[in-house]
């Protein structure tokens, strides 16, 4: 499993979870809690096959790159799909992923908590449901930058339409840049269905989306799951206080470039190598700033 290292503590945490349910609750508690580890594990992959595909369909056509002038090529129907299915999938597995937070806060917790994040945050703000201050601050910050906008682009793919464009690549020299973007307004989409889509300016690259949306995601999990880990009496020395120190990011532009699958993979190991992430920084922005290039110029390939 390749997110375990990343989240060393929740093993331990799950394990002393699991040690206050005996009898026949054991097997329903473990499965409720094995949902958080195999959740975060599919958002992992989604985000590394998206862009193990995305670098895939640009060695394909890098050839008629080379053909054409000026080199922009729109992607046709099966390579543009495969990508569009991973992003469904990040989606899917990092929406599921925020909600298997749940009865780890409950069962450490030993309080009642909505099933969904959306609910619990609305709980904490409207105070109906007290949790401790350092988790509420994780909880709800996540919510604010990046958890809310993620389950609308989710229940917007889910119930009203397909939330990633048409596939443009741009090559410069042997470097390829991507043009694929989201739609940029999933709340009044997910609200008012698929008459409200809009894809204009300000665009929202879907690949840096889904990277930076992991990695928020990670970061959550991991400090969450630490602190309740350090407030069970079995652990409370045991557990040294580390959090992710996240550094922001630049927007995006109109294009991105395409990150390989080793830089993700070094991301990754570099927060493995850390171990409890006390030395984590969000991913460098060299793939997630975008690039402007004229739309007119593009050659459709059928």
């Amino acid at each position: 499993m390749i997110i375990k290292p990343l989240v060393p503590h929740l093993p331990n945490l799950k394990i002393e979870i699991q040690s206050r349910f005996i009898g026949p609750r054991y097997q329903p508690t473990k499965r409720e809690l094995e949902q958080l580890p195999y959740s975060l594990e599919a958002s992992y992959n989604a985000v590394r096959t998206l862009i193990a595909d995305a670098n895939r369909i640009a060695d394909e056509y890098r050839k008629w790159g080379k053909k054409v002038k000026p080199r922009s090529i729109i992607i046709p129907g099966r390579p543009c799909e495969e990508l569009a299915f991973m992003i469904d999938n990040f989606l899917d597995a990092a929406r599921r992923t925020q909600n298997a937070l749940r009865p780890y806060l409950s069962k450490s917790l030993g309080i009642s908590i909505p099933k969904s994040m959306k609910r619990l945050i609305d709980k904490i703000e409207n105070k109906s449901i007290k949790i401790p201050k350092e988790i509420e601050v994780h909880l709800v910050a996540y919510w604010k930058n990046h958890g809310l906008i993620l389950k609308q682009y989710r229940d917007a793919a889910q119930h009203h339409c397909v939330v990633s464009s048409d596939v443009i690549l741009k090559f410069d020299g042997n470097e390829a840049f991507l043009y694929l973007s989201l739609v940029n307004n999933p709340e009044e989409v997910s609200i008012k269905g698929p008459s409200e889509v809009r894809w204009e300016s300000p665009f929202v690259h879907a690949i840096p989306f889904v990277i930076k949306s992991f990695f928020a995601l990670l970061e959550v999990i991991h400090n969450v799951t630490l602190i309740l880990l350090s407030m069970s009496a079995t652990e409370k020395k045991k557990v040294q206080q580390t959090e992710f120190s996240p550094k922001g990011v630049e927007n995006p532009l109109e294009v991105f470039e395409i990150p390989s699958t080793e830089w993700f993979e070094n991301e990754i190991y570099r927060c493995r190598k850390a171990r409890l992430l006390s030395t984590f920084r969000r991913p460098t922005t060299k793939y997630l700033t975008g690039y402007i290039f004229p739309h007119d110029q593009i050659t459709h390939i059928m």
